[in-house]
Parts: C-alpha cells; structure tokens; sequence
C-alpha cells in the first residue's frame, strides 16, 4: 500500500509525462485512478481534504514527470481532476 498525500490550501498540480518509457499511476480519495502516460498530462485540484498518490507505475523502466504546484488565490476549491491525451 502506497501513503497518502493531503493538501492543505486545495492547491492544483499539473502532471506532464515527458518520455515514452515508465508511466506514472495516480489514485486519490475520491476514487480517481488512472496512469498517465507519454505526452499526457493530468491536472487535479485537490480541494479540502483530498488525500491521493502518485507514483512510478513500473517496476522497471524510470518514469520522468515534470510536477506544477499551482496555489490557489483561496481555499475551499472543489476537488477536480482531468486527463488531457495527445
């Protein structure tokens, strides 16, 4: 099992996959699961009390994530999360 990350201020993270080996897996407490992939990007709010993961989805291959934290003007965001394919 994998530990949990809460965020305090609802912050966003933008996930962009930047290689075409390894992949990253994300799960949080809202029931999101998904992998993000070559050229894929994820963008989440985490809202108020939001837990999730992120991790390398291989046992093998790297995975190479460029991660964006993005602090809201306010708190309180409702929890978001989206996957963009290219």
């Amino acid at each position: 099992s994998r530990p949990w990350v809460s965020n305090s201020r609802s912050s966003r993270h933008v996930n962009y996959h930047l290689h075409d080996f390894g992949a990253l897996e994300h799960k949080d407490s809202t029931g999101n699961y998904d992998v993000i992939r070559q050229r894929e990007i994820q963008h989440m709010s985490a809202g108020s009390r939001i837990r999730h993961s992120e991790y390398n989805a291989s046992d093998s291959a790297e995975a190479h994530v460029l991660q964006i934290w993005i602090e809201p003007g306010k708190n309180g965001i409702e929890p978001e999360y989206t996957k963009i394919c290219a």
